[in-house]
């Protein structure tokens, strides 16, 4: 019983911490989520004058916003089904199975997180563009999958 009473100290570096990080991302978002549903919003004011879907409706309007909203959302799906495809499995064979090799791949994991993407990027550019991959749905989606293999 006596040991329920001891009194906790409190740790105010951190919950200072905690409530400067909060700010720092939700005060944004925030802002953001604000203007979203703004149809006016002038100067001197704090709050908008008037809020309304006003813009959403314009935007929504356009058929190249679609056309994105479409590609992007297909970009998305296949590039998660290949990454679970390919990851899911190797996580599995790293985690319980025991392999020559191992070790080494660990690292190649390690020293790909080490050194800047910037290099990487560059050859595979020039290997892209060899390849006729610039700017077409399947060069984005390996592009996107080196960033998700090497996690």
């Amino acid at each position: 019983m006596a040991r329920a009473l001891v009194e906790r100290r409190i740790d105010w570096t951190g919950i200072a911490f905690a409530a400067v990080l909060t700010i720092v991302i939700v005060f944004p978002l925030l802002v953001v989520g604000t203007w979203a549903f703004t149809n006016v919003w002038r100067f001197p004011s704090v709050i908008p004058q008037e809020f309304g879907l006003k813009y959403w409706g314009m935007t929504l309007a356009r058929a190249d916003v679609w056309n994105s909203i479409t590609m992007s959302l297909s970009l998305a799906t296949i590039v998660t089904l290949l990454s679970a495809l390919i990851c899911l499995p190797a996580a599995y064979a790293f985690a319980r199975l025991d392999f020559p090799g191992r070790d080494i791949l660990f690292f190649s994991f390690l020293a790909g997180h080490a050194f800047p993407k910037f290099g990487l990027l560059v050859a595979i550019a020039a290997i892209f563009l060899q390849l006729n991959l610039i700017g077409t749905f399947w060069g984005v989606v390996l592009i996107q999958l080196v960033g998700t293999l090497l996690f």
